[in-house]
């Protein structure tokens, strides 16, 4: 879940902190506040959670305006000393903008967008819906294709580089690889 919910999550991080210890986080980006970056520099990184276009996040979270909070962070974050990146859950909805949202975000973090991931629906009987047809995953792929092109003219780290472009047929389809027959 989204840790900036938790209550105690600044007590949390400064524990953390405090000891020592090396700490990732990831969120969607609505929950953070600005006066807090500083505090969050002391994060190994920070991943942000987007899931496409406006219109296509909006709709995947299931409401409005998260979108532009979760850009308005990215724009926060671009100005920061965080080190950060962005995964995208590749589904059915959101399998024709992959490109489109990451350029976006490119063209918003500039140097600073340091690592993107992308990673396929995992597959469990209530979310078995959002898998993509064999046509949607051939272009979520030609997107991604495209995506590592610019990473590494941007020096963006591409994160899961050879499951997703060399083995994205298997990586894809991981309700077959996990999940028994009945």
């Amino acid at each position: 879940g989204e840790p900036f919910v938790h209550p105690a999550i600044w007590r949390l991080l400064e524990h953390a902190f405090a000891s020592g210890s090396r700490v990732q986080m990831v969120s969607n980006g609505t929950l953070i506040k600005r006066d807090k970056l500083e505090f969050l520099s002391q994060l190994d990184c920070l991943t942000i959670s987007v899931d496409g276009t406006e219109a296509v996040h909006d709709h995947i979270r299931q409401r409005k305006g998260t979108w532009a909070r979760t850009m308005r962070t990215l724009g926060w974050l671009a100005d920061s000393r965080i080190q950060w990146g962005t995964n995208t859950v590749m589904q059915r909805d959101n399998h024709r903008v992959l490109e489109e949202s990451f350029r976006h975000i490119q063209a918003l973090g500039g140097k600073r967008y340091a690592y993107c991931g992308f990673s396929h629906v995992e597959v469990v009987p209530e979310t078995a819906h959002f898998q993509m047809t064999a046509d949607e995953e051939k272009l979520a792929f030609e997107q991604l294709v495209r995506i590592e092109r610019a990473c590494a003219e941007t020096n963006t780290w591409f994160n899961e580089r050879e499951l997703l472009l060399e083995h994205f047929e298997m990586y894809s389809r991981k309700d077959f690889r996990y999940r028994p027959a009945d």
